[in-house]
């Protein structure tokens, strides 16, 4: 019976992928936050601001299926209590609530992150990326889980996949986890098996670079 395996015994990494069973799938599709924004024609939209990315801000609503994506560069205002991890042009990694002025009101620093550190100001442009920071360790874990059955019934072969993964990032460091397993078999013939886990470990430098370790 043929067997191929490669497995490796971090029990960080056997967590985190169980846990990604329940972080990712919502609890519901009501938002909980209810942020106001405002774009520069004058319409106001209310929401839970979920994240900046390439230039769009996605916001998630109660009357909306979905988020929606807003053009940052025409967003003029933004108030939300929230926690968020934010990128700028220069590579810096804030953690923080967010506040967003009329360029008028604040000329090139329209832009507030409420750190615990204190206060960051920033022109809205140079913003990169804006990402939900939740509050706890358990809260802040994304991930995705697939399981598949294949049957043939003319020689009754069997085949069962399932892939597991999750994902954890702060300010300073990522931690990227993944689970893969596999059997296949027919009635009076050979099998095979594979179970393989593998972990990223990543520290941020820059915007653009960072360390990591495949294991």
């Amino acid at each position: 019976m043929p067997h191929h395996a490669r497995c490796i015994p971090f029990a960080r990494s056997f967590a985190l992928a169980c846990l990604a069973v329940l972080s990712g799938f919502p609890a519901s599709a009501k938002v909980t936050r209810h942020d106001v924004i405002i774009m520069k024609n004058g319409d106001h939209m209310t929401g839970e601001v979920k994240k900046l990315e390439n230039g769009v801000l996605y916001i998630a609503t109660d009357y909306f299926s979905g988020s929606i994506g807003l053009d940052w560069l025409q967003v003029a205002k933004v108030e939300s209590t929230g926690g968020f991890q934010i990128v700028t042009k220069d590579g810096k990694r804030t953690a923080g609530t967010i506040e967003k002025v009329s360029e008028e009101e604040a000329p090139g620093k329209d832009f507030e992150i409420h750190a615990t550190s204190g206060e960051v100001h920033a022109s809205s442009p140079d913003v990169v990326s804006i990402e939900s920071q939740k509050k706890n360790f358990w809260r802040q874990l994304t991930g995705a889980l697939d399981f598949g059955v294949d049957f043939t019934s003319g020689n009754n072969q069997t085949a069962l996949t399932s892939d597991a993964s999750a994902n954890y990032l702060t300010t300073r460091w990522m931690d990227s986890v993944s689970f893969t397993s596999s059997f296949s078999g027919q009635s009076g013939g050979s099998q095979s098996n594979l179970v393989e886990f593998q972990t990223l470990d990543g520290l941020f430098m820059s915007r653009n670079s960072f360390i990591a370790g495949l294991w």
